[in-house]
């Protein structure tokens, strides 16, 4: 007996009788599962199914479907006792078997409406899927990919395309089709990664039901159009050692950083206050562009002004792509004298000191109220103490203090609270009860 294929149908039979079922009316969660003993084939392989039935007992018996890869469905083993059936001499194409389980008292009955139907298993003998991938650029410079998805001894495949963009996301085209090429927009730069599936019509929808082709990955490089200079913060006081990092960027015609830059700028100040490798101070420094970003360092003046920082002359290294003109962005970072006088308040009294009495950690840098009380069953001791973090170490090495002193501000009684920072230039008392550091540290 033989039946010509229709997708999303399931076939039942008896000797004489077959029966329709949509393969929806059987996912219950006693649903019978089809299990094989490979999904991928070549040809002249023997291939081993088994049915793992949940509902099984001593007259459960099984029926076991198989569509050929012309594309007939063939009843290969009628209503028996046995849930194996084996495909032996497999000729390249795609199979389909699906298997039914019913008691032996209704297929004497001929009862077929209580089957209870597997999914449809896919077999994919002496099978592949491959993709091509070619990009096009109009002359807006929009950049468009057209994959091409080719299918071997899949008949009558459709397909679906994933991919994941520069940013890590997966996207897929939608439903499976029968057109096997797809256009898309590649709107970011970076490395972005392809794979397709084909699978017959009749297969599910899903990794299981598919094959899958190799993953088949393409970067794109747009051209840097201009190099962009933020400082974290714009200010720094005159004469406190203080650092401001300069993140360098380069970005596209849309604003976009370009990933996959890579290659160097130069910076220059107004003042010559950048920080050159050795640590000494420099008015122009070469900065190392890496997956489109640097990093240059300004220290703070010891007189008011305005420091310029502007960038020029970048380079590409191999792979990394420029426009013919390049636009550089400036910044700026105010030098300030520190505001207030102590010496003008009306009241000075010394509270404590913030020297760490264990490894003379000193120079206080940040400084905030532990306002957390802790619980009943563990209050916390240093509840209202001032809380002051040492930048430098005993010889004076900026970034390199480790200690944060807990002062009483009624008593003066002074305590180490932490001994392991690596600079710590902030700090912040989290609503539940931890000590945020931010460190900065001899390296940066």
């Amino acid at each position: 007996m033989t039946l010509k294929k229709s997708a999303g149908l399931a076939m039942a039979s008896a000797t004489a009788v077959l029966a329709l079922f949509p393969l929806t009316a059987f996912a219950a969660s006693n649903t019978p599962v089809l299990m094989a003993s490979t999904k991928i084939a070549t040809a002249g392989q023997s291939v081993t199914y088994t049915v793992k039935d949940p509902a099984e007992s001593s007259s459960t018996e099984y029926q076991f479907w198989v569509e050929q890869p012309s594309g007939q469905w063939t009843i290969a083993k009628n209503y028996s006792l046995s849930d194996q059936l084996t495909l032996s001499n497999v000729k390249a194409g795609t199979y389909e078997v699906v298997a039914y389980a019913l008691s032996k008292s209704a297929v004497q009955a001929h009862d077929w409406t209580t089957a209870m139907a597997t999914s449809p298993d896919s077999l994919y003998v002496n099978a592949s899927v491959t993709l091509n991938v070619v990009t096009k650029t109009s002359s807006s410079g929009a950049v468009t990919a057209t994959v091409t998805v080719n299918a071997v001894n899949i008949g009558n495949a459709v397909y679906q395309l994933w991919w994941k963009t520069p940013a890590g996301n997966w996207h897929a085209n939608g439903a499976y089709q029968i057109v096997n090429t797809f256009t898309l927009p590649l709107t970011e730069p970076g490395t972005y990664e392809f794979v397709a599936f084909a699978k017959p019509p009749a297969a599910l929808s899903n990794n299981v039901g598919a094959l899958a082709s190799a993953p088949v990955s393409i970067s794109m490089s747009t051209p840097a159009e201009k190099v962009t200079l933020s400082p974290a913060v714009s200010g720094l006081h005159t004469g406190s050692d203080g650092v401001d990092p300069v993140t360098v960027s380069v970005v596209n015609a849309q604003g976009q950083l370009i990933s996959n830059f890579n290659g160097s700028v130069s910076v220059s100040d107004s003042e010559g206050l950048l920080m050159g490798a050795s640590g000494s101070l420099t008015n122009m420094v070469t900065v190392p562009i890496q997956n489109g970003v640097g990093q240059v360092q300004v220290m703070a003046g010891s007189t008011a002004s305005t420091d310029q920082i502007t960038a020029s002359g970048l380079s590409a290294a191999t792979g990394s792509v420029m426009a013919s003109s390049i636009q550089y962005q400036p910044t700026w970072i105010s030098m300030r004298d520190v505001g207030g006088n102590i010496s003008q308040l009306n009241t000075i009294m010394t509270v404590a000191s913030t020297v760490d009495s264990t490894n003379g950690d000193q120079n206080p840098y940040g400084l905030t109220f532990d306002s957390f009380k802790g619980t009943s069953q563990a209050p916390n001791p240093f509840y209202g103490d001032l809380l002051v973090s040492n930048f430098s170490n005993k010889a004076g090495t900026t970034g390199d203090g480790t200690t944060i002193e807990a002062i009483n501000p009624m008593t003066g009684a002074v305590k180490t609270f932490a001994s392991t920072a690596d600079g710590p230039v902030a700090l912040a008392v989290s609503p539940k009860g931890p000590l945020w550091i931010a460190n900065f540290g001899t390296n940066g």
